[in-house]
């Protein structure tokens, strides 16, 4: 699984005055997976849900959907497919819950193939 060569997971870290040790992991976790999201499939668009509203459109900028997040201790990942799919499967998500550390993925639709969460659950086992 490649992801876009203009994002770095390695390398992003949120900008925030008051760091802890759960951003850091928080920050592999969350850039990885948006990353293995974006790779998986490139007919999907994700946009960034704050908790209470949309705070971008479906986009496949990594870096942009990254500087999106945090702004609450919930987010929600939407990923739109673009190509027609069956209804049930139109449209899937991942919940995020910030100061979670290892645990910041809450919970995902069953319509994301496993393989695409591997990278982001390997980086939280090395907390567990």
């Amino acid at each position: 699984m490649n992801a876009p060569a203009t994002f770095d997971p390695d390398k992003w870290r949120r900008v925030t005055q008051r760091r802890n040790p759960d951003m850091d992991v928080e920050d592999r976790i969350v850039a990885t997976l948006v990353a293995d999201l974006l790779a998986h499939n490139a007919d999907w668009h994700i946009a960034v849900m704050d908790g209470e509203e949309i705070v971008t459109q479906p986009m496949r900028d990594a870096a942009t959907i990254m500087a999106a997040l945090f702004s609450t201790d919930e987010d929600y990942l939407q990923i739109h497919f673009t190509k027609p799919a069956p209804k049930e499967s139109a449209h899937a998500w991942v919940r995020l819950i910030g100061g979670n550390g290892c645990d910041i993925v809450s919970d995902y639709t069953t319509n994301i193939p496993d393989v695409v969460f591997e990278r982001s659950n390997a980086i939280a086992a090395e907390y567990h």
